[in-house]
């Protein structure tokens, strides 16, 4: 089951983290449209 992490950090390091822990993928705020297609590949 993918697991897709929303935060108001945009810091690299946060998403890094997040990746290494198992993440799908990562979706920081303010969130774009591209990035939600690209993400449920839309």
């Amino acid at each position: 089951m993918p697991v897709i992490v929303m935060t108001s950090s945009n810091d690299p390091s946060d998403r890094a983290v997040c990746l290494d822990l198992g993440a799908s993928a990562f979706l920081g705020k303010p969130l774009k449209e591209a990035d939600l297609r690209r993400v449920f590949n839309l």
